[in-house]
C-alpha cells in the first residue's frame, strides 16, 4: 500500500508541473517576448502577364535567432511597386488560417518589373517585413537540353571546336580493376558524345581563342617546399601535351582569357610565413612572356572569396565575390588603373557573371525572385530580363553554376546539376 500512495503522489505532481510548464509555455508564446517570423518568399512567373508569391517560415539552424521562439503571424500583407524604392501599394490582407501560403496576380504588364514584399503581424507583437524581391513577367526563353550528366560542373565552350570542356568531381575509372574516383577534367562533342578525359585534377578550364589549347588550374596533391597547390596550365589539344604555367608559392585558380588578347586574368592567393596570413590577389599572366602583374589587391576592399572572372572587354574585368557583409556582388576592375566598382548596386546576391561576344550583355545568376535565377543584363540599356525561374520544378546552383555563350544570342549552362542546356537569350 506504500508503494501504491507514492505512485499516486508522482503522478499527482507529474500532472501538476506539466499543467505548470503548459500554462508557461502558452504565456511564453503569447507574450511580446517572442517575435512573429519573417516571410522567406519566393516568386514565379506562371505567364506572359501573371506571377505566383509563395512564401514559407525560415528554418533557422544556430545562432541567436533561436533564442526567441518564431510565433505564427495572425495576417500577412502583400505589397507591390513599379520602383524600388517607393511607391508601394497594399495589394492583400491574408489571414493565416490553413498555412496556405501562396498568392497569385494576373493582368500584369509583360516584359516589365515589378517588386514585392510581404509583411507579418501579430497583436502585440512587432510586424516583421519579407525581403524587398523582383520579378519581370514574360515568356520563358526558348531552351533545349543538349545532354544529360550527373555532376557537370565549370563548363567552357569553344566555338572553334564546337566542343565542350567540362569538369567532373566524381569521375569513376578502373586501375587494375582497382575503381578510383577522381576530379577529372573532360571534352565533349555537344551532345555529350565522344567524351574524353584530358587531365587528372583538373578544374576551371578556359579555351585559347583560336580553341588550340585549353586552359585550366592543374592541383597538385603533393607540392615542393616553396610551391602552391594550384597552379595554372595549358593542354595543347593536338598534341595532349600539359604545360605549367606557373609554379612558385602562390596558388592560382580560375583563370580566363582576354577576348582577342594574351593576358590570362586570374585569382591568386599567397599565405605569409610571418603571421600565417591570406593575401587574396587578382592577377594576369601574360601568355606571351610568361610575365605577372598584380591587378588588384582585394584585401584593400575588404573582398574575400574572389570567384568566376569575365572580360566585359580588354580593358575591364568582371569578378563576383564574397563582401565583409556576407553578400555575393559582381564587381568591375580596369586592369589599367586597378580601379574597381561595384557593377550592380542593389541588395540581390550576384554571382557567375559572363559576357557576350558582342560585349552588349551579361548573363549571370542572383536570387532577385527569392531563388538562384539565371538573368540577363543589358549594359546599354541597364534593363533586365529574366531568363529561367517561369516553373519551380527547375533550379540553379549558385555555387557551382557557370554560364559560357554559346554564340551571341545563346547561352550555356546546366540545369539542375544535370542538364547541359542551351537557352536562346533573344
Amino acid at each position: 500500500m506504500r508503494y501504491l500512495y507514492g505512485w499516486i503522489l508522482l503522478a499527482v505532481l507529474g500532472l501538476a508541473i506539466f499543467t505548470s510548464c503548459e500554462k508557461e509555455d502558452e504565456t511564453w508564446m503569447n507574450s511580446t517576448s517572442g517575435r512573429v517570423w519573417k516571410p522567406e518568399v519566393e516568386l514565379l512567373v506562371t505567364s506572359a502577364t501573371s506571377v505566383k508569391l509563395q512564401w514559407s517560415q525560415p528554418q533557422y539552424t544556430s545562432g541567436l535567432m533561436d533564442i526567441l521562439p518564431d510565433i505564427d503571424p495572425e495576417q500577412f500583407h502583400i505589397y507591390r511597386s513599379r520602383q524600388l524604392d517607393n511607391g508601394y501599394e497594399e495589394l492583400a490582407g491574408i489571414e493565416n488560417k490553413e498555412g496556405n501560403y501562396t498568392f497569385s496576380l494576373s493582368g500584369l504588364q509583360q516584359d516589365t518589373p515589378y517588386y514585392f514584399y510581404i509583411t507579418a503581424s501579430r497583436k502585440g507583437l512587432e510586424v516583421t517585413s519579407s525581403d524587398t524581391l523582383m520579378v519581370i513577367p514574360g515568356t520563358a526563353p526558348e531552351s533545349e537540353t543538349l545532354f544529360t550528366k550527373t555532376d557537370v560542373r565549370q563548363i567552357a565552350f569553344s566555338s572553334q571546336l564546337n566542343k565542350l570542356a567540362y569538369v567532373d568531381p566524381f569521375y569513376k575509372y578502373e586501375t587494375e580493376n582497382v575503381p578510383y574516383s577522381v576530379t577529372a577534367l573532360l571534352m565533349s562533342d555537344l551532345d555529350g558524345s565522344n567524351t574524353e578525359i584530358l587531365a587528372v585534377n583538373g578544374t576551371y578550364p578556359c579555351w585559347s581563342n583560336t580553341g588550340e589549347t585549353l586552359y585550366f588550374t592543374y592541383y597538385n596533391e603533393n607540392p615542393t617546399a616553396g610551391q602552391g597547390e594550384e597552379q595554372l596550365a595549358g593542354l595543347a589539344i593536338a598534341s595532349q601535351t600539359i604545360t605549367l604555367l606557373t609554379g612558385d608559392e602562390f596558388s592560382r585558380w580560375g583563370s580566363k582569357l582576354q577576348p582577342g588578347g594574351t593576358l590570362l586574368a586570374y585569382q591568386a592567393l599567397l599565405q605569409e610565413a610571418e603571421n600565417n596570413n591570406y593575401l587574396l590577389k587578382l592577377a594576369m599572366l601574360d601568355l606571351e612572356t610568361l610575365t605577372e602583374q598584380e591587378v588588384v589587391d582585394e584585401s584593400f576592399f575588404y573582398l574575400r572569396s574572389v570567384n568566376k572572372l569575365a572580360w566585359r572587354d580588354q580593358d575591364r574585368i568582371l569578378f563576383d565575390c564574397l563582401t565583409a557583409y556576407d553578400d555575393y556582388r559582381i564587381y568591375q576592375t580596369d586592369i589599367n588603373t586597378g580601379t574597381t566598382t561595384l557593377l550592380l548596386p542593389e541588395e540581390w546576391n550576384g554571382m557567375a557573371p559572363s559576357v557576350s561576344p558582342g560585349g552588349n550583355y551579361m548573363a549571370f545568376v542572383a536570387n532577385r525572385t527569392g531563388s538562384s535565377q539565371i538573368w540577363l543584363y543589358n549594359f546599354d540599356t541597364a534593363s533586365f530580363r529574366m531568363l529561367t525561374g517561369y516553373t519551380d520544378t527547375e533550379y540553379i546552383i549558385p555555387g557551382t553554376t557557370t554560364i559560357e555563350w554559346y554564340d551571341d544570342h545563346s547561352i550555356l549552362f546546366v540545369l539542375n546539376e544535370e542538364k547541359v542546356t542551351r537557352l536562346k537569350v533573344k
